[in-house]
């Protein structure tokens, strides 16, 4: 049998969410219990009025990358997309969901010298609406690794 052959499937289990990768495995983040759930439904409004107008969900635009598969993906990677802030692509973490709570509330104080002109999210409940649209975007919807199981949005 193969190297390649002897190795197991990498899979990673959030929530009630099994995400499977090839080439990396995302570690598990103790923080994200402290994060209020979400309502997905807010969480695209919150969306299209504070993110649509830089990032659209499926292709890279000059103000930002594609948001659809952010949620659990490494920091600054998005293929094809210049625009990074100078430290984000050199950190080597994901977007969790307690990562990306963190920048949500305050993008400057992760990456000082981010590109992002946004002020943040204060409100706890509204990130969290955010992320859980997030997370809904990369495991649920048709443009998603995997297909629909239930119809949310």
């Amino acid at each position: 049998m193969t190297e390649k052959a002897k190795r197991k499937p990498n899979i990673q289990k959030i929530g009630e969410h099994k995400y499977q990768y090839r080439n990396f495995q995302v570690p598990p983040d103790a923080h994200d219990i402290d994060i209020p759930d979400g309502d997905p439904y807010k969480g695209q409004r919150a969306y299209m009025n504070m993110c649509a107008g830089c990032h659209e969900l499926d292709q890279n635009t000059s103000m930002g990358p594609a948001l659809r598969y952010v949620y659990m993906k490494k920091a600054g990677s998005s293929k094809g997309f210049k625009g990074y802030s100078g430290l984000m692509p050199q950190n080597q973490f994901y977007w969790t969901r307690s990562a990306l709570d963190q920048f949500l509330e305050d993008p400057e104080s992760m990456f000082p010298d981010t590109n992002m002109a946004f002020w943040g999210i204060k409100d706890p409940y509204d990130r969290a609406c955010l992320i859980e649209y997030l997370h809904y975007l990369r495991t649920e919807t048709d443009g998603s690794i995997r297909k629909p199981k239930r119809n949310i949005i």
